[in-house]
């Protein structure tokens, strides 16, 4: 196990023997999740990030739906 320290900002820097071991570099994303008391960093790979994407978009064109339920919008035809 490896020893990381917060800076002032927040911020945590991955040690480069465990950034190695994840494949994780510059520009990765990487979920956070925070459970029992301990804080876990997973990287995401290129599948997980259009899946998440995929289910944003899918709950913003359902709220877009419930807002606009006047059909005759001319911006909610332009969507259509």
């Amino acid at each position: 196990m490896e020893l990381a320290k917060v800076n002032a900002h927040y911020q945590v820097t991955i040690p480069k023997s465990v950034r190695q071991k994840a494949k994780v570099r510059k520009g990765s994303y990487v979920k956070v999740d925070y459970r029992d008391g301990a804080i876990f960093i997973r990287p995401i790979t290129l599948v997980e990030e259009k899946h998440d994407l995929k289910s944003l978009r899918q709950a913003a064109e359902k709220k877009f739906a419930e807002v606009w339920k006047d059909e005759d919008d001319a911006v909610w035809e332009s969507y259509l």
